[in-house]
Formats: structure tokens, sequence, C-alpha cells
């Protein structure tokens, strides 16, 4: 899977990264194969790519290893499902919030996992992870970068269904894993470095690396 020369990429990378992608391994609402979305990040010259499935780093190293021979900069996440009152496998367009969650170097990417795992033990049913949204906070904080544009996402919906307010109050809540990862966030360059926790993470050919400036 070498990317040749005549992709349709071009010679320079275009000043863009793809936080929030969905492959199959999120059901319904993503179909395309980790190798599928690496192959398109590449035809399409991206700056990088994310991977955020559903609740579980499913895809990770099939990712990792297309981003490694592809020479795609790539990272990870995931979009939590909160408020689960059943499983929701099959499901067209699930109940509950997300939190759409990006982890920061090797320890972020633990951290996340380690939630996730502890999250799909208390649901005690396949597609029902539950979290308790405290320790999600305090497992993560310092350690992951939190984005808000999910469509289902708490601060977006508190916004449309009961204003500014309320959506400020779901920032208060929600945002303090954020907050924290913010301030250690270098501001010398606005985009992929900076949304992804500044001078503290490079996205490279697959793996996630402390940066040296």
């Amino acid at each position: 899977m070498r990317r040749s020369r005549d992709d349709g990429a071009g010679e320079h990378r275009r000043p863009y990264a793809e936080l929030h992608a969905h492959s199959y391994f999120s059901f319904l609402d993503g179909v395309s194969s980790p190798e599928t979305l690496v192959e398109e990040a590449a035809r399409l010259g991206l700056e990088a790519i994310m991977l955020t499935d559903h609740d579980g780093m499913y895809g990770a190293v099939r990712f990792a290893v297309a981003a490694r021979e592809l020479g795609v900069r790539a990272g990870y996440g995931a979009e939590l499902s909160l408020g689960l009152s059943a499983p929701q496998a099959g499901v067209p367009d699930p109940e509950g919030t997300h939190l759409l969650v990006l982890a920061r170097e090797i320890e972020g990417y633990r951290r996340l996992c380690r939630v996730i795992s502890h999250a799909q033990l208390a649901g005690e049913e396949k597609g029902r992870p539950v979290y308790d949204v405290d320790e999600v906070v305090d497992e993560l904080a310092g350690h992951v970068q939190v984005l808000t544009g999910c469509r289902k996402g708490s601060v977006r919906q508190a916004l449309v269904q009961r204003g500014p307010g309320a959506a400020a109050g779901r920032v208060s809540r929600h945002g303090r894993a954020a907050t924290r990862a913010a301030c250690g966030s270098s501001t010398r360059r606005r985009g992929t470095r900076s949304v992804l926790g500044g001078a503290r993470l490079n996205l490279t050919a697959g793996r996630a690396t402390r940066s040296r400036s």
C-alpha cells in the first residue's frame, strides 16, 4: 500500500486534519475500513486523520499499520456514548449524548482505553457502556482534547434545546479535562498540533511520540 506520486494527492499536504472519522467498527455510522480511511486521507493529501470510533479502539492497530505504510500522520480517540438506558447495537439513531475525546500521547491513549474498558464492564451488556462523567474527567484530565462538534454532543444539544446558558453549564461540567489539557498546549502554530496538544504531541506515521520542540 505504498503511496505513489500519481495518487492524486499532489506534492504538498493540504492544511487540514480530519479529527472525527468513524470506520465500520461504528456500526451504522461508519462504512469504511480503517485502511480505506487512511488510503483516502493519503489520496487527498490531508495533514492528518484521527480514528474516533464509538466506545472502542477496535480498528486502531489496522489504522496504525496502514498509516505507517502510506506515510499518513494518524491519531486516535473515541466517541463516548453517555446516558444509555439499553444496548444500542443496530439502532439507526441511538439515544444518549456523545463526548468526542482525542488522546494525547501514549499515556492519553492508555487512559482512554482504561475508561472505555471500565464503562463496558459497568454496563454488563454488549452495546451499553456506562460512564461516570466525573470519573472520566478525573482519569482523562490533562491527557486528552475534547471536541464539541458532534451532532449528539452534549454542548451542542444543550445549546439547541435550552440556549447558551445551558451550553455553558455543560462546558463547565464536561470541559475540565479539555481545559486542563489546553493549559499545556502550544499556541505557536494554529492547526493540527495546537488542536491536538501543541508541542506535547506529534502525529507521526501511525504512532504518537513526544515532541522535541
